[in-house]
Protein backbone atom coordinates (compact mmCIF):
# COMPACT_ATOMS: atom_id res chain seq x y z
CA UNK A 1 0.00 0.00 0.00
CA UNK A 2 1.29 3.37 -0.49
CA UNK A 3 1.10 5.64 1.43
CA UNK A 4 0.49 9.60 -0.40
CA UNK A 5 1.02 13.19 0.35
CA UNK A 6 -0.80 15.84 -2.05
CA UNK A 7 -0.08 19.33 -1.84
CA UNK A 8 -3.07 20.72 -1.46
CA UNK A 9 -2.27 23.19 -4.95
CA UNK A 10 -2.72 19.60 -6.98
CA UNK A 11 -5.77 19.25 -8.63
CA UNK A 12 -7.59 16.02 -7.83
CA UNK A 13 -7.97 15.25 -12.19
CA UNK A 14 -4.27 15.82 -12.43
CA UNK A 15 -3.10 13.57 -9.54
CA UNK A 16 -5.32 10.46 -10.72
CA UNK A 17 -3.80 11.33 -14.20
CA UNK A 18 -0.60 11.44 -13.02
CA UNK A 19 -0.94 8.56 -10.42
CA UNK A 20 -2.64 6.70 -13.99
CA UNK A 21 0.56 6.86 -15.78
CA UNK A 22 2.69 5.83 -12.75
CA UNK A 23 1.11 2.40 -12.42
CA UNK A 24 1.35 1.99 -16.60
CA UNK A 25 5.33 3.61 -16.36
CA UNK A 26 6.09 1.39 -13.09
CA UNK A 27 3.94 -2.10 -14.95
CA UNK A 28 5.61 -1.62 -17.99
CA UNK A 29 9.09 -1.20 -16.33
CA UNK A 30 8.42 -4.58 -14.72
CA UNK A 31 7.57 -6.14 -17.81
CA UNK A 32 10.27 -4.20 -19.64
CA UNK A 33 8.16 -2.60 -22.29
CA UNK A 34 10.22 0.08 -22.89
CA UNK A 35 7.88 0.85 -25.74
CA UNK A 36 5.58 1.29 -23.36
CA UNK A 37 7.55 3.62 -20.79
CA UNK A 38 8.27 5.29 -24.05
CA UNK A 39 4.94 5.97 -24.77
CA UNK A 40 4.79 8.29 -21.41
CA UNK A 41 7.19 10.31 -22.68
CA UNK A 42 6.94 14.48 -23.94
CA UNK A 43 8.39 15.05 -27.13
CA UNK A 44 10.00 17.93 -26.02
CA UNK A 45 14.17 18.69 -26.75
CA UNK A 46 14.25 19.19 -23.07
CA UNK A 47 13.15 15.22 -22.23
CA UNK A 48 16.03 14.16 -19.06
CA UNK A 49 16.12 11.27 -17.98
CA UNK A 50 18.98 10.04 -15.29
CA UNK A 51 19.10 6.40 -14.27
CA UNK A 52 20.72 4.27 -11.51
CA UNK A 53 23.89 3.77 -13.18
CA UNK A 54 26.37 6.34 -14.44
CA UNK A 55 25.75 5.65 -18.22
CA UNK A 56 22.21 5.75 -17.84
CA UNK A 57 21.97 9.79 -19.14
CA UNK A 58 19.25 10.69 -21.56
CA UNK A 59 18.42 14.29 -23.43
CA UNK A 60 15.55 14.33 -25.66
CA UNK A 61 13.24 12.64 -27.21
CA UNK A 62 15.15 11.59 -30.21
CA UNK A 63 17.98 10.29 -28.06
CA UNK A 64 15.19 8.36 -25.82
CA UNK A 65 13.70 6.96 -28.64
CA UNK A 66 17.34 5.64 -29.64
CA UNK A 67 18.84 4.82 -26.44
CA UNK A 68 15.78 3.55 -23.75
CA UNK A 69 16.06 0.33 -24.76
CA UNK A 70 19.55 -0.28 -23.32
CA UNK A 71 18.20 0.98 -20.19
CA UNK A 72 15.65 -1.70 -20.17
CA UNK A 73 17.91 -4.61 -21.76
CA UNK A 74 20.11 -4.08 -18.34
CA UNK A 75 17.06 -4.72 -15.72
CA UNK A 76 17.15 -7.40 -13.66
CA UNK A 77 13.75 -9.97 -14.28
CA UNK A 78 11.54 -8.00 -12.10
CA UNK A 79 7.89 -10.01 -10.45
CA UNK A 80 6.96 -6.36 -8.52
CA UNK A 81 7.45 -3.01 -8.86
CA UNK A 82 5.61 -0.44 -6.64
CA UNK A 83 5.60 2.71 -4.96
CA UNK A 84 5.96 2.48 -0.86
CA UNK A 85 5.57 6.28 -0.40
CA UNK A 86 4.40 9.00 -2.54
CA UNK A 87 4.46 12.78 -2.83
CA UNK A 88 2.57 14.31 -5.09
CA UNK A 89 3.08 18.84 -5.72
CA UNK A 90 2.76 21.47 -8.54
CA UNK A 91 5.12 23.86 -9.59
CA UNK A 92 3.28 26.19 -12.38
CA UNK A 93 2.33 24.40 -14.93
CA UNK A 94 4.25 21.50 -14.16
CA UNK A 95 3.55 18.33 -11.41
CA UNK A 96 6.42 16.60 -9.54
CA UNK A 97 6.47 13.09 -7.98
CA UNK A 98 8.84 11.75 -5.49
CA UNK A 99 8.29 8.29 -5.13
CA UNK A 100 9.83 5.64 -3.00
CA UNK A 101 9.67 2.28 -4.93
CA UNK A 102 10.36 -1.25 -4.05
CA UNK A 103 10.95 -3.96 -6.97
CA UNK A 104 11.26 -7.50 -6.33
CA UNK A 105 13.09 -9.40 -8.95
CA UNK A 106 14.00 -13.62 -9.43
CA UNK A 107 15.73 -15.85 -11.55
CA UNK A 108 15.99 -19.33 -11.78
CA UNK A 109 18.81 -19.34 -8.63
CA UNK A 110 18.39 -16.23 -6.60
CA UNK A 111 16.18 -13.74 -5.82
CA UNK A 112 16.38 -9.84 -4.51
CA UNK A 113 14.72 -6.92 -3.45
CA UNK A 114 16.11 -2.94 -4.70
CA UNK A 115 14.80 -0.32 -3.20
CA UNK A 116 14.82 2.92 -5.83
CA UNK A 117 14.25 6.82 -5.59
CA UNK A 118 12.11 7.90 -8.46
CA UNK A 119 11.38 11.42 -9.09
CA UNK A 120 9.40 12.87 -12.03
CA UNK A 121 8.22 15.97 -13.30
CA UNK A 122 5.18 16.25 -15.57
CA UNK A 123 3.93 18.11 -18.24
CA UNK A 124 0.24 18.58 -19.65
CA UNK A 125 0.57 18.53 -23.67
CA UNK A 126 -2.21 17.47 -25.86
CA UNK A 127 -4.29 16.97 -23.32
CA UNK A 128 -2.73 14.25 -21.17
CA UNK A 129 0.03 14.32 -18.85
CA UNK A 130 3.90 13.68 -20.23
CA UNK A 131 7.22 13.04 -18.62
CA UNK A 132 9.60 15.66 -19.04
CA UNK A 133 12.25 14.46 -16.53
CA UNK A 134 12.72 11.05 -14.16
CA UNK A 135 15.38 10.46 -12.09
CA UNK A 136 15.89 7.03 -10.73
CA UNK A 137 18.80 6.66 -7.71
CA UNK A 138 19.25 3.54 -5.76
CA UNK A 139 19.99 4.64 -1.95
CA UNK A 140 20.76 1.66 -0.62
CA UNK A 141 22.57 0.33 -4.13
CA UNK A 142 24.31 -3.16 -3.68
CA UNK A 143 26.07 -2.44 -6.90
CA UNK A 144 25.09 -1.51 -10.48
CA UNK A 145 21.28 -2.43 -11.17
CA UNK A 146 23.37 -4.47 -13.90
CA UNK A 147 24.67 -6.62 -11.46
CA UNK A 148 20.99 -8.47 -10.58
CA UNK A 149 20.30 -11.33 -12.91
Amino acid sequence: MTNTTIERSTTESARSEIEANLLRLYGAWQARDEAGIRALFSDRDELMLWGADAFERIVGRAEADAEFVTWIATCPPWTAMAPTHRVIGTGGDLVWVADEVEGRWENETEAGTEHFRVSTVWEKSDCSWRLVHANVASPHQRGSAQEAP
